[in-house]
């Protein structure tokens, strides 16, 4: 699960929104951008990715029968684990999160995200590091 989703979302002040800054011990900073359509919205850390999509035509996989919440449009990886889907009812990113351009990428400690006009990838970028590919159209988890 995305360790740091609750810390950093819970930590983040008004000051800290305004200078991209987070307060959370373990990950002192977080990074909030979306996608050039607005589509997809991502924070993170150094150590956490989450990437969230509003509309999308892929068929997710079959709906926990414990998810009470929204399925299948939210991604994370943390460093040294596999690709979660989550079962939320929340949007982690702020609506004027700032765009990451096609071509574009950000790196913050072992995550890396990149932007392209096919889909955003966001993955473990250590040796052996998991993944996620995340589209309109569809998903990959590596």
């Amino acid at each position: 699960m995305f360790k740091s989703r609750v810390a950093a979302l819970t930590c983040l002040s008004a000051t800290a929104l305004a200078l991209g800054a987070a307060t959370a011990h373990a990950d002192p900073q977080t990074i909030q951008f979306q996608s050039p359509t607005g589509n997809i919205a991502c924070p993170m850390t150094g150590s956490s990715a989450l990437c969230q999509i509003a509309d999308f035509t892929y068929t997710p996989p079959l709906k926990p029968a414990d998810c009470h919440g929204n399925w299948g449009d939210e991604f994370s990886v943390d460093a040294g684990a596999t690709t979660q889907l989550h079962c939320h009812t929340d949007r982690p990113v702020q609506a004027n999160a700032p765009v990451l351009a096609y071509g574009d990428q950000q790196i913050l400690g072992n995550m890396l995200c990149r932007m392209t006009v096919d889909y955003v990838e966001c993955r473990d970028n250590q040796p052996g590091g998991h993944g996620f590919r995340l589209s309109r159209d569809s998903y990959t988890l590596s």
